[in-house]
């Protein structure tokens, strides 16, 4: 059985770790993921056991996949991301990154 928060509009998943200066609005964060310090996350799906940079801006509802990793100071609109994968540049423009 999982237990399963929810924090205003938000569902946080168990064993998720939130940092410093982390803000979410109207998000589901499934267990075992890390939000770093001072990400902005919007409308956003993140899957399982995801690794969010610092100072990442996240909107427009965005799904990402399990086990993905998102580096430091990235901005992602609409991004749709299938699992395993690693984001290291900006998706200005909804995209699907297979």
């Amino acid at each position: 059985m999982s237990i399963v928060n929810t924090v205003g509009k938000n569902v946080i998943g168990p064993r998720v770790r939130i940092e410093d200066g982390v803000c979410l609005r109207q998000c589901t964060i499934l267990s075992d993921s890390i939000i770093r310090t001072h990400s902005w996350i919007n409308q956003t799906i993140v899957g399982r056991k995801c690794s969010i940079g610092r100072w990442v801006r996240i909107e427009n509802n965005c799904v990402i996949g399990d086990d993905v990793v998102v580096a430091d100071e990235l901005y992602l609109n609409g991004a749709q991301v299938l699992p395993h994968k690693s984001i290291s540049s900006n998706v200005p423009e909804p995209h699907i990154i297979m």
